[in-house]
């Protein structure tokens, strides 16, 4: 199992990317992954703990602004076609302070989405052999999806399979939830 905090792109404003995951074949589409990028990924992980961490840090960001304005790959095994968003200093500061988080609460993930290493993107195929890659590209071409997206929600997700575990409207503040044996 592996588990993710994903910055989710509004649905409304995402369906182009999601036929855009059907179009190419994409696992993506066959496990329901919603367009999203990504802020961190674990192995294993405390999902009680993260879970109140991204609580608390979807409750003091404010909904975002991505443009994605490139194509990119990250070639190897797991080769990956991705959407790439113009890097802000809002992005940027929201990966390093869930990140500042996390490490406070001794939680690290997968060294890939740590500050300084960090390459956001929204994944487009996943696993795909290299010879279908310009055609995946050529798709992206042709489905028009670069542009603005809101970013509104953050979610923490548990994948293959994929299920999601929480999702939190940015600037939200929402009550951590009664334990049983509170008073």
């Amino acid at each position: 199992m592996g588990y993710a905090v994903e910055l989710l792109l509004r649905e409304d404003e995402s369906q182009a990317i999601r036929r855009l995951f059907s179009t190419t074949g994409s696992v993506l589409a066959a496990i329901g992954t919603a367009p999203h990028i990504s802020l961190a990924v674990f192995d294993d992980v405390d999902v009680p703990k993260l879970t109140s961490i991204v609580r608390a840090f979807a409750a003091d960001l404010s909904p975002l602004t991505v443009r994605f304005s490139s194509v990119g790959v990250f070639p190897g095994v797991e080769n990956v076609v991705f959407l790439a968003p113009v890097v802000t200093a809002p992005l940027l500061a929201a990966h390093a302070v869930l990140h500042t988080q996390l490490q406070g609460e001794g939680l690290s993930c997968d060294p890939n989405y740590v500050p300084c290493a960090w390459v956001p993107h929204c994944a487009i195929t996943v696993e795909e052999p290299i010879a279908q890659t310009l055609e995946t590209i050529r798709h992206v071409h042709d489905a028009n999806v670069l542009g603005e997206y809101t970013i509104s929600t953050v979610g923490v997700v548990e994948f293959r399979p994929l299920v999601t575990l929480s999702v939190f409207d940015l600037g939200e503040k929402v009550p951590e939830p009664a334990h049983a044996g509170d008073a």
